[in-house]
């Protein structure tokens, strides 16, 4: 864990779970964006400047597709 705190370019996106373990709590400042469907847990700590969507809905997928959707993401198949 100490090697991935040190990474300078290190950015984390959590997904489907917006509460770190404490283990995990040095992993705080480079979290930049947190995308769950849960409710705010009263555990959660969030970083300056880091966008959060937490959204009741059935999965947490959905809320995946819809930033993709959203952000016109374009899916490239290459031939192998």
């Amino acid at each position: 864990m100490h090697d991935i705190i040190n990474l300078q370019n290190l950015q984390l996106i959590l997904v489907d779970h917006h509460v770190l373990q404490k283990q995990d709590i040095g992993l705080l400042p480079k979290i930049v964006e947190i995308i769950d469907h849960r409710q705010q847990s009263s555990l959660a700590q969030f970083p300056p400047d880091c966008k959060v969507k937490l959204e009741l809905v059935g999965s947490c997928a959905t809320l995946i597709a819809e930033k993709l959707l959203s952000e016109e993401y374009k899916v490239r198949f290459v031939s192998v």
